[in-house]
């Protein structure tokens, strides 16, 4: 449903799989949305699997494949934008162009995706009581309850890293962004959870847990010298459980070093 008043401005199709190699086989036939709400302020639903004809007839009945397309075309906040289902999840994201983030150390970095930096929590900007129903089902009890991107710290391992002559965020070198990316993170339902993802462990993307869950990234310098983490398995026996790691298994050990100018 359309979150708000305003304006269907993008679509883009998605019909072949850039993603994940783990996810399932098959090319994908899903939609993104992009909602103007003022000058200034934007949403986006993700992972729409159909259209409804009201959209579809906004774009002349079909959207191809590929390319965003442009438009503007009007929506009432309820207004039904399409349907999804299977086994993947929504994609919402919110932002507003009078907020920064202020948690990043080299901003230029987005370029590629310029609305990064501007991304703010969704849950700011709902109204009751929908607000109320949908933090009962949030399974993040730590505010920012939508969670938070900007974790770096100059001089510090805590945050997001690129490799270098890779474009930052995005990265086009081999066709898949994310193989330039490294995030010593808290984790984003748990943030008393270290989280090590890693965009290309031995070809695939990894994210792991840390062994004593020890040392905090946030606490890392230059002055720390070599930093050793052992990466486990994260795990979560059922959704009503808090996420853990297996503390006796090491899939793998990080070297770190943090150097002077921003260096890894």
């Amino acid at each position: 449903l359309a979150p708000a008043d305003g304006y269907i401005v993008a679509i883009q199709h998605r019909v072949k799989n850039i993603g994940d190699p783990k996810a399932p086989k098959g090319d994908p036939d899903q939609y993104r949305v992009m909602f103007e709400h003022s000058g200034t302020f934007w949403t986006y639903i993700d992972l729409v699997d159909r259209l409804d004809s009201s959209v579809l007839a906004a774009v002349g009945g079909s959207v191809p494949g590929g390319p965003t397309v442009l438009l503007r075309h009007p929506v009432k906040a309820g207004q039904v934008i399409g349907v999804m289902g299977g086994s993947h999840g929504l994609d919402f994201g919110v932002v507003n162009s009078e907020v920064t983030l202020g948690g990043f150390v080299v901003p230029s970095h987005y370029d590629p995706e310029p609305w990064k930096i501007h991304t703010v929590d969704p849950f700011d900007y709902f109204d009751d009581p929908l607000k109320t129903r949908l933090m009962a089902l949030n399974p993040r009890k730590t505010p920012p309850y939508g969670g938070k991107i900007d974790y770096d710290i100059r001089g510090r391992l805590i945050g997001n890293w690129f490799k270098e002559g890779h474009n930052g965020f995005g990265s086009s070198r081999s066709g898949h962004p994310w193989k330039a990316h490294l995030a010593i993170v808290p984790h984003h339902i748990d943030p008393s959870m270290i989280i090590i993802s890693i965009g290309d462990f031995g070809g695939q993307v990894g994210q792991f847990g840390v062994k004593g869950n020890a040392p905090d990234p946030a606490s890392v310098s230059e002055s720390t010298g070599p930093v050793k983490y052992g990466l486990t398995m994260i795990m979560r026996p059922s959704s009503a459980a808090p996420f853990d790691h297996s503390p006796d298994e090491e899939l793998g050990v990080l070297l770190v070093e943090v150097l002077a100018n921003d260096k890894l």
